[in-house]
């Protein structure tokens, strides 16, 4: 290289140089101009409290403005949180987006309202991932659930650090089965956008059709089912069996008889492959309600902790159903009885702190009231029969008091000055165990004597308790991960038939929920029953109910 062109080449650098930094202190300068006036409008109250400590930190970084990629990132997270069921009017997207390009293109006044704008929708959206949607906070549903901390400054902070799509991951649920139910309200949703809605029926029966019948109404479920599935690779083995009898489409043949089986397995309905009218009902329920619904239950997984720790114990009320949870996955499963529709199982949670083996059964005030009392006042051995004991008020675990000596035809439930309390024995209600988690609700997990309840389809029996299909399995399990009592104890407690307590070193979380759709390891959705009519009233709070 010559000389006079190695000059020209380095005074060209050093102009290019210069150039360079001067366009980056002119960019330094305006930031420091725009962030001035950002960290002004901060102190106005109308801004969230979060938003308002982020901009008054000396330290303070802008988050959008002269921030391309945390830019594009809001803009595919509002895109995500629609795939995850999060509406519109929770967020209001449209302005959101506004305010994406007026941060960027607009005058300094409105860049630095759209910064503040767009900093307190990332709060509230982050906010719906980790507690669950605001709108419902003045419903009549009531999730009483230990929830993890609302998002503050600090999580402003680390998005300015680290951007918006790592902060936001930080707090979506990470228990598998919500990633199942996003991936499943995708294919509704796909479902719904290619074929849209799958056929209804239109036909009304007077009496259930069963295997053998031959009626129109069979035509149109044999439809319903064909047109129905979520995920062919899934539905194959139902989609053979309807189409099997294709040739005499009205007749319910054995086939056609397993596939509506397998529906009503897959819907909280008792499976007896028969066309009646809670199936028929069921299968009338539409695509876009059934997409709603996959949308509400996605809300409430948000409602439990993010990570409900090393063990939990997750009861699903609406399933009837308990799962132990090991990191967030399932490792033992049981069927469970739960409260009737008039004395609900109570959503929240709590810890067991301990298992009470051939416990005594203190009955309720509410079911002394209504039941114990008037009966024992209509049989006067209504009380020996069934073991339960007279004591004195507020004395559980005092002396009996002999009910001969009591006029119960005097007693009324508001001034009785006795409790009731049934004695360990094969009929006591809690059975042979129970799990304490002492709560304002006096609802825990325990055993039954009616064994036969877990053969039945719909479950909601109890009067709010929680009854147990293998009570020992789930005992040996707790004491083996939460203290130091071995399995052969408590066999040997149990057969001495003693009142015994095991107290846990390690109290175990349980989470009492209400959760309308599961969706299973293998992508198969299964729709609950809303056994206390609850996912109207969210739906409506949410406003997605027609």
């Amino acid at each position: 290289m010559s000389r006079p062109v190695g000059i020209a080449l380095a005074v060209a650098l050093l102009v290019a140089a210069g150039l360079m930094w001067f366009r980056a202190s002119e960019r330094s300068a305006s930031a420091a101009e725009d962030l001035a006036v950002v960290a002004t409008r901060a102190t106005e109250a109308a801004w969230p409290e979060a938003v308002r400590t982020h901009y008054a930190d000396p330290g303070a970084s802008l988050i959008w403005i002269h921030q391309p990629r945390h830019r594009e990132q809001m803009a595919a997270a509002l895109d995500r949180a629609a795939l995850e069921g999060i509406s519109d009017e929770e967020l209001d997207v449209a302005g959101v987006r506004e305010h994406l390009v007026r941060v960027e293109e607009g005058s300094q006044t409105e860049r630095a309202e759209s910064e503040l704008e767009l900093s307190s929708a990332l709060l509230r959206l982050a906010d719906v991932y980790a507690r669950g949607s605001r709108l419902l906070t003045d419903t009549e549903v009531e999730w009483r659930m230990d929830r993890d901390p609302e998002p503050d400054h600090t999580f402003l902070a680390a998005v300015a650090e680290t951007g918006v799509a790592p902060a936001l991951d930080s707090l979506r649920p990470v228990i598998d089965v919500h990633d199942r139910t996003v991936d499943a309200l995708a294919r509704y949703r796909t479902r719904a956008e290619g074929e849209g809605e799958w056929p209804r029926i239109t036909h009304v029966v007077d009496a259930a059709v069963e295997r053998g019948d031959t009626h129109p109404v069979v035509a149109e479920i044999r439809n319903r089912l064909r047109g129905g599935m979520d995920d062919a690779e899934r539905a194959l083995a139902e989609r053979a069996l309807v189409e099997s009898g294709s040739d005499r489409a009205e007749h319910l043949d054995d086939d056609l008889a397993k596939a509506i089986a397998l529906f009503q397995a897959r819907h909280g309905i008792a499976v007896d492959s028969v066309a009646g009218p809670e199936t028929i009902a069921a299968m009338n329920v539409s695509l876009a309600d059934r997409i709603d619904q996959l949308a509400l239950n996605l809300d409430r997984f948000r409602r439990l902790p993010r990570d409900v720790g090393e063990r939990a114990i997750l009861v699903n009320v609406a399933g009837f159903e308990l799962r132990v949870l090991e990191h967030n996955r399932p490792t033992l499963q049981m069927a469970v009885v739960v409260g009737q529709p008039e004395w609900r199982t109570n959503v929240f949670s709590d810890s067991i702190e301990y298992l009470e083996v051939n416990p005594y059964w203190h009955v309720p005030e509410s079911i002394e009231a209504a039941e114990t009392l008037p009966r024992a006042q209509e049989d006067p051995n209504y009380l020996t029969e069934n073991r339960i004991s007279v004591v004195a008020e507020g004395d559980n675990l005092g002396d009996p008091i002999d009910p001969s000596g009591i006029d119960w035809a005097e007693m009324s439930a508001d001034d009785m000055p006795y409790d009731f309390r049934q004695e360990p024995g094969p009929e006591n209600a809690l059975g042979q165990i129970k799990f304490m988690f002492p709560n304002d609700y006096n609802i825990y997990l325990h055993d039954t004597p009616a064994d036969a309840l877990f053969q039945e389809d719909f479950r909601a029996f109890s009067h709010g308790c929680i009854r147990l299909e293998r009570p020992f399995e789930l005992a040996e399990y707790v004491l083996r991960h939460g203290s130091e009592y071995t399995a052969e104890e408590l066999a040997a407690v149990r057969e001495s038939g003693e009142r015994t307590r095991f107290d846990l070193s390690t109290p175990l979380p349980v989470y009492i929920a209400y959760l309308t759709a599961w969706v299973d390891d293998d992508g198969r959705v299964r729709f609950h029953q809303d056994v206390y009519d609850l996912d109207e009233k969210e739906e409506a709070a949410l406003g997605r109910a027609s």
